[in-house]
């Protein structure tokens, strides 16, 4: 699956408008590559959100307990 399949010709076409032909060719390009990497961009994703959870927990307590 690429972007163009996933976002279709329309929203590429916008996005080139919007960006400049050099600077949407470099988004399409990132999306693509996160399009075939998925179970990897999900794990970073997913240890992303694991690690800002415990950060917040940390924070929360630091905020709560004033011992």
């Amino acid at each position: 699956m690429t972007a163009k399949d996933m976002f279709g010709e329309g929203t590429i076409n916008q996005l080139r408008r919007a960006l400049g032909e050099q600077r949407a060719e470099s988004v399409v390009g990132a999306l693509d590559a996160l399009l075939a990497n998925r179970r990897l961009a999900t794990l970073v994703f997913a240890v992303l959100d694991v690690a800002l959870i415990v950060v917040a927990v940390k924070i929360f307590r630091a905020a709560v307990s004033h011992e």
